[in-house]
């Protein structure tokens, strides 16, 4: 190397290399949830619209938004899936314009019942009904509806007339139109049942 002088152009030039170990870190970042849905008409002003806001429990949701509703439905599922460990926010939209209720309806026919249990579902939930060998299909029918009526967070209505029991969503638009309503048949103890 040669002699750098005063004078010089550069007075020195030098490079340092310094080793530093690549460590990996695990990091815990929080998680939220956020529920986007629909709320009941009658539970309008019971709530914020269009700005998220902390919710409890799906109990919590229920008494802004309306048992059965979209929102509460969710909120279920979200309190469920997450073990109340995550926070959980909704955001309640309006109904899209012209959104109507889904309705449908079972005529049931009763001849020669046997004691067993007529399983009913809606939304994936099983809905166990005692059938008689007295009945009929209007006390069928009742049963049915109080059965779907006693559970708040069921997504449909029940009412029965002379055994034609029509089903109303508690939810507007497309949301509505997800509620299976599968019927098994009566199963007389100790057989199997028969779906039809």
């Amino acid at each position: 190397m040669g002699i750098i002088l005063d004078n010089s152009v550069a007075a020195g030039v030098s490079i340092e290399v310094k080793n530093v170990p690549l460590a990996f870190s695990g990091e815990v970042l929080a998680r939220k949830i956020l529920i986007i849905a629909t709320a009941l008409s009658s539970y309008a002003d019971k709530h914020i619209m269009g700005t998220p806001f902390l919710v409890l429990s799906p109990e919590d949701v229920a008494s802004k938004c309306g048992p059965g509703s979209m929102a509460h439905r969710l909120a279920i599922a979200a309190f469920r899936g997450s073990g109340n460990a995550v926070p959980v926010c909704l955001l309640v939209e309006a109904d899209i314009s012209g959104a109507t209720f889904a309705k449908g309806t079972f005529t049931l026919s009763v001849s020669a019942p046997q004691s067993g249990t007529l399983a009913l579902y809606v939304a994936g939930k099983k809905y166990g009904i005692p059938v008689q060998p007295t009945d009929t299909a209007t006390l069928l029918g009742g049963r049915i509806a109080a059965a779907i009526t006693a559970d708040q967070a069921c997504p449909v209505s029940a009412d029965n007339v002379d055994g034609v029991i029509t089903f109303t969503s508690k939810s507007a638009g497309p949301w509505a139109t997800g509620s299976r309503l599968p019927l098994t048949s009566a199963r007389p103890k100790g057989k199997k049942s028969r779906r039809e």
